[in-house]
């Protein structure tokens, strides 16, 4: 495995978390999306 493709795991849930965040108005939503996004970021290189 690459390094990069580390990096890009971790983007891409960047990506689909500001996704999830625009979609719902919620200033809520988007605090939680954070905090999960930020779980989703540290266990994400452990699965591999």
């Amino acid at each position: 495995t690459t390094p990069g493709a580390k990096d890009y795991d971790i983007q891409y849930a960047e990506l689909d978390t500001a996704a999830l965040a625009s979609s719902h108005a919620s200033p809520r939503t988007s605090i939680h999306a954070g905090g999960d996004l930020v779980e989703y970021a540290t266990i994400q290189p452990n699965l591999r």
